[in-house]
């Protein structure tokens, strides 16, 4: 259970300095308490009023950085349900697939045309965010060659899909200081994928076939120390993976319901 407004106003300077984009202090508090705020705001909260609102003052949904460096992409952070609420910070972002399996001439030449491709939209410029990396090759070792291919011709942040630990392992002994997103933590698998996430300080997605299953899986992911993870609702088609991601987004925001207070 989440502090309420009038427990986090004790803890507040109490200035009413209004530096917070806030008119009081008791404003503030309760913007924090209903997760619309960040605590990051208010310039003279004290260390130990800071430790203990830590929980209260993450947003509903956790901020997870895919890459490094300028082309880094951050997902999540959010405060509110609807983007007329607030302004867009962290728009989605946008990935290309390619199989490792191509032989080696074809994934360069498809990671160059991904790196150089962009164009305008109602007068906004969109490019490529990510490459997505599945195996699919019988090799194991394949995707780890692969990636280091893809990376050096498309320039961007990896997305390792795989749901064998043998060829993540591989991969991430060579772009993991990268900090890619490493696909494919399931039921059976998930401990051995975490421990892999967990030594690349890489983030993690989460997928289960349903929303029950998904909540357990994220569970035990940040009970065993790793809180950077997407979640993946499994679903048979687009509709219903709307209306998972809905219903995802809506009980971490509105409910503070913290298994699924991920991107």
């Amino acid at each position: 259970m989440g502090l309420t407004g009038l427990e986090i106003y004790k803890l507040l300077p109490k200035k009413n300095c209004r530096e917070c984009n806030f008119p009081t202090c008791m404003a503030f508090a309760m913007a924090l308490a209903g997760g619309k705020a960040s605590l990051e705001a208010c310039p003279y909260a004290s260390e130990e009023a800071r430790s203990a609102l830590a929980e209260a003052s993450e947003p509903p949904i956790r901020l997870v950085t895919i890459g490094t460096g300028e082309k880094a992409l951050e997902v999540g952070g959010e405060l509110v349900l609807f983007r007329h609420e607030k302004t867009f910070f962290h728009p989605t972002g946008v990935a290309i697939e390619v199989p490792d399996h191509l032989p080696d001439e074809e994934l360069k030449g498809r990671a160059e045309a991904i790196r150089g491709l962009s164009f305008e939209r109602v007068g906004l410029p969109l490019r490529v965010d990510l490459v997505a990396l599945r195996h699919t090759a019988a090799e194991p070792q394949r995707l780890a060659a692969a990636s280091r291919l893809v990376q050096e011709a498309a320039g961007l942040p990896l997305v390792l899909r795989t749901d064998d630990p043998a060829a993540a392992r591989e991969a991430l002994a060579v772009c993991g200081g990268e900090r890619p997103l490493l696909w494919g933590a399931e039921q059976g698998n998930l401990e051995a994928m975490l421990e892999l996430a967990r030594q690349a300080q890489c983030p993690l997605v989460v997928s289960a076939g349903s929303l029950e299953e998904l909540a357990e899986l994220s569970q035990r992911a940040a009970a065993a120390g790793h809180r950077d993870l997407v979640l993946h609702p499994q679903a048979a088609g687009e509709g219903d993976l709307l209306a998972a991601l809905t219903a995802i987004r809506r009980a971490a925001l509105k409910k503070r319901f913290r298994p699924f207070g991920y991107p």
